[in-house]
């Protein structure tokens, strides 16, 4: 366990407080958003009497159309961009063809095979999966990546509410922060010296029992290694320190932990940033006043529902002396109802159901909309049968609305975690060494995810209409043949729709089978061209030419 100066420790204190205060804003939409979307799920979220009392899960959802529209965008997200039973990305040197280095392009299939496996056998897809439903629903998702004796690598996700973020000059998220609550007996199992535990830890674990099941404020730190507080060689550094814990004598604290990465050690994914926020908004922002009306709606639906079977009435007097009640099943005593005795109903109630049920799926829709749940359940919702080629067309436009969303979530989460997961397999001796030759080769990740490919095949369309105009022309116009440069353009095509260059022939093994052809070809018109050459030869042997068919049999020795 390390100490740091007591400065030093003032300033991160300070830092955390400060982030606090930037989120306070944030804090009332995120509170909204767990009550309208995911009850129950982020206890720091809620008050500590809601909470306790456990009542979140039943005060605002009556209709679940939001939760079952943010978890469809989920599941369309994780299929869709890292999908554990497809491939999702490839390894690449840029600027070189690996279909034309055989080495290099084995050592890239070779680390594409152990990184997907790495991450098959750890909680990587798991964890994705709740980066893509906070982003979904509150805009912001983080999850960091550790290494793991057992499985290489493990992730975990801080719940939002519990941490803060900080960004570079870029708008980047590079600053994390904390506060987390742990058990004793976690907190003694973690950091096990005793020399450097508090008062408040060994007071515990010397009373033991329940005492060890108690609370401890922690706070988690991560930072650019600016002030090198770590070894130079680190980017980054990580500490861990008790919230509460008071400096030492001696101006020295102690911390319960300190370490550096060279890497970022985790992602921080916002769904959309509005100017230099370190937070993002969400689909789930744009749809909450529609899931308040639609809770609205529903529950007014189910008091006329009530009026309606079981109204309210006006009962004499005489029955009985009652205050006044309004609500279904309600009765309110008067004198003299019409002059006669009994009772009936204060209100006739005959609602239009029919409106009520258009406005309801109308909500519904807009719900289902905004989550972009057509893009993952488009066929399927389809009112009749189409083409292929209109569904094609449909989603392809549909897939652009989705398009920065996607290239913000490659750069702020793709592309950090594949670095860092690399950098850990390779750490572990997992990643054979580079060929000979191409040792200080940078490698380039390329996404080939559905959704990936999707984007880019939106932008091959060009292409497919000006092959399909030439191939028209072709047969009536051979010379448009000549505009264009179709190897390249096949080329640049199948790169667009994610086929592997290890899929494509060489330049020389297409000149060679160009060129087998070609001679094939010939070989074959000449071969039928034979009959008719050797029928004229014969023809032209048995021609009578008078005295010069004799000189021409004297001339060959005849």
């Amino acid at each position: 366990m390390p100490y740091i100066s007591a400065d030093e420790f003032k300033n991160h204190r300070n830092y955390v407080a400060a982030l606090d205060k930037d989120r306070q804003v944030w804090h009332g939409a995120w509170q909204d958003l767990s009550n309208n979307f995911l009850p129950q799920r982020y206890r720091w979220l809620m008050s500590s009497t809601a909470y306790s009392q456990n009542r979140a899960s039943r005060q605002y959802i009556i209709n679940n159309t939001g939760t079952i529209a943010a978890r469809t965008l989920t599941a369309g997200m994780i299929n869709g961009i890292t999908s554990p039973s497809r491939p999702w990305f490839k390894l690449r040197v840029p600027g070189l063809k690996s279909s034309e280095h055989p080495d290099l392009a084995v050592w890239l299939e070779q680390t594409e095979v152990i990184l997907l496996e790495v991450m098959a056998a750890s909680n990587f897809y798991n964890s994705m999966a709740v980066v893509y439903l906070d982003m979904g629903v509150f805009g912001t998702a983080a999850n960091l990546i550790y290494e793991d004796f057992d499985n290489v690598i493990r992730c975990y996700n801080p719940p939002l509410g519990e941490y803060y973020l900080g960004t570079n000059s870029k708008g980047l998220v590079n600053i994390f922060a904390r506060k987390l609550n742990y058990k004793i007996y976690q907190y003694i199992e973690r950091w096990p010296d005793k020399k450097y535990w508090s008062d408040r830890v060994k007071q515990a674990v010397e009373k033991g029992g329940g005492a060890l099941n108690d609370d401890i404020e922690i706070h988690h730190f991560i930072a650019p290694n600016s002030k090198r507080l770590v070894s130079n060689r680190f980017k980054y550094y990580e500490m861990y320190w008790e919230g509460k814990r008071q400096t030492v004598e001696g101006g020295q604290q102690p911390v319960l932990e300190l370490r550096g990465y060279n890497e970022l050690p985790g992602i921080f994914a916002r769904w959309e940033v509005s100017g230099t926020d370190a937070y993002g908004v969400s689909p789930a922002m744009d749809a909450l006043g529609d899931s308040i009306e639609l809770q609205h709606l529903h529950r007014n639906k189910a008091e006329l529902l009530e009026k309606m079977h079981m109204p309210p009435l006006l009962v004499d007097i005489a029955l009985q002396n009652n205050p006044v009640a309004l609500m279904p099943r309600g009765q309110t005593f008067v004198a003299n109802l019409n002059n006669t005795s009994g009772a009936r109903p204060i209100n006739t109630v005959n609602p239009d159901f029919g409106t009520l049920v258009q406005d309801k799926q109308s909500i519904e829709e807009r719900i289902k909309t905004t989550f972009y749940n057509y893009l993952f359940t488009g066929i399927s919702d389809l009112p009749t049968v189409r083409s292929a080629e209109e569904i094609r067309s449909r989603e392809s436009e549909k897939l652009i609305l989705l398009g920065g969303v996607l290239e913000r979530f490659e750069t702020e989460g793709l592309d950090p975690a594949m670095k860092r997961i690399f950098s850990i397999c390779d750490r572990a001796g997992l990643i054979p060494p580079l060929p000979e030759g191409y040792e200080d080769m940078s490698i380039d990740v390329q996404y080939v995810s559905i959704l990936s490919v999707a984007q880019k095949a939106v932008g091959t369309a060009p292409t497919e209409r000006m092959l399909g105009l030439t191939g028209n022309l072709a047969g009536i116009y051979p010379d448009a043949m000549d505009i264009t440069d179709i190897d390249r353009m096949l080329i640049n095509y199948a790169r667009d729709i994610g086929i592997r260059e290890s899929e494509l022939r060489t330049t020389e093994q297409v000149a060679e089978i160009r060129k087998a052809r070609q001679e094939a070809q010939q070989a074959s018109e000449q071969m039928q061209q034979a009959p008719g050459m050797a029928q004229a030869a014969k023809t032209l042997s048995e021609t009578d030419v008078g005295g010069g068919g004799d000189a021409l049999n004297a001339l060959m020795g005849g």
